[in-house]
This record gives C-alpha cells, structure tokens and sequence, in this order.
C-alpha cells in the first residue's frame, strides 16, 4: 500500500521567517510560552511549519512578534526570490 501525499504550500513563509533567526532552522523547539503566545496548537503548529497548511496573516504577525522580526523583514521574507543566486 502507497501513502499518498497530501497538498502542500508552495512558499513555505514560516521556514523562511525561522531562516531570519536561527542558522539551522531545525534549532528551533517550540515551548509551551510560545504555543500560548502565538495562539497556535501543537498541531497547528507542525502542520504550517512542515507546509501542510498555509499560515494565517494573523499567526504570521504573531509570529514576526514573537521572534522579534520586524514588519519590514517580515514583508521582505514573503517576496520572491527571482534574483537571487542561489
């Protein structure tokens, strides 16, 4: 028997907020203090960092709170990457 894949986001914008913070994303652990905080469940929570589901803009400005980014870098990490060279 085959599992099948479910849909996932294309841009995934809370790995690329935790890329602003951490040098390995993998790093982070959620805390009980940031599942209250930010208003998100364990489940919630796993299910938008792995890209199952697309983020709210609320939980994505909690979020951006919550990590100390601001709301330029926030915006900045949602565009496109057409010109990079990577």
């Amino acid at each position: 028997q085959r599992w099948s894949v479910g849909p996932h986001v294309q841009r995934n914008l809370v790995q690329r907020m935790l890329q602003l913070r951490f040098r390995n994303i993998e790093d982070f652990q959620p805390s009980r203090k940031f599942y209250m905080e930010t208003g998100m469940g364990q489940r919630r929570w796993w299910d938008v960092f792995h890209g199952r589901s697309q983020i709210t803009n609320e939980e994505y400005l909690k979020l951006a709170e919550y990590f100390g980014v601001t709301l330029q870098e926030a915006y900045e990490s949602r565009q496109l990457d057409l010109f990079d060279d990577k």
